[in-house]
């Protein structure tokens, strides 16, 4: 409590009260001092206190800022630093449209190809395809492999669809989930 050491209520002249006529041991809030170090009677500090409430990322203490130097870049600097940038993920729009315009059903070897490389994405796609959560953990339980897990969701999928399950409409899903190097590797699969 840091109130205990200050004048009590109606004290106004600085005078200490008549039970505070020494401090011992000294304390910057119980005893103020002067430059010797020696108590200072007749003058009482009261302490400070403040209350912060409803606040967010209060810093309490020095804040040092430490920055990285700017550094000012040429249009020329600034053209090759686009293109030393990571190149776009997605797939030609032109691949794309060729993809939607298969309407074979899809195959066993296709079924095999998306296994093998969509990953950990297989339970998206799962989600895109209708099947509850529940139907999920049902092919994750049965199937120890990622690649037969998504194996069997494929052949659920063209055994619910049948004949609407399609390269075109398999393409749409690998899009809506984003699994555009899986999409690149079925497309250079097909040789179109």
């Amino acid at each position: 409590d840091l109130t205990h050491d200050a004048a009590p209520l109606g004290t106004t002249t600085g005078e200490p009260p008549s039970s505070a006529t020494s401090c011992s041991p000294p304390s910057p809030l119980s005893c103020p001092s002067d430059n010797d170090g020696r108590p200072v009677t007749g003058a009482f500090k009261t302490p400070e206190v403040i209350h912060i409430t409803g606040s967010k990322g209060v810093q309490i203490g020095p804040v040092y800022n430490i920055s990285s130097p700017i550094v000012q870049t040429t249009p020329s600097q600034q053209q090759s630093s686009r293109e030393d940038q990571q190149p776009d993920p997605r797939p030609p729009r032109e691949h794309v449209l060729q993809m939607l315009q298969i309407t074979r059903e899809i195959s066993e070897s296709d079924k095999a190809l998306i296994g093998e490389h969509l990953g950990d994405q297989w339970r998206q796609l799962g989600r895109e395809m209708d099947y509850s959560s529940g139907q999920l953990d049902n092919i994750d339980n049965d199937h120890r492999r990622l690649q037969d897990k998504i194996y069997e969701l494929l052949t659920m999928w063209h055994d619910k669809e049948s004949s609407a399950a399609t390269v075109a409409q398999l393409t749409r899903l690998l899009m809506r989930i984003r699994a555009f190097e899986v999409f690149k590797r079925f497309h250079r699969t097909l040789n179109l």
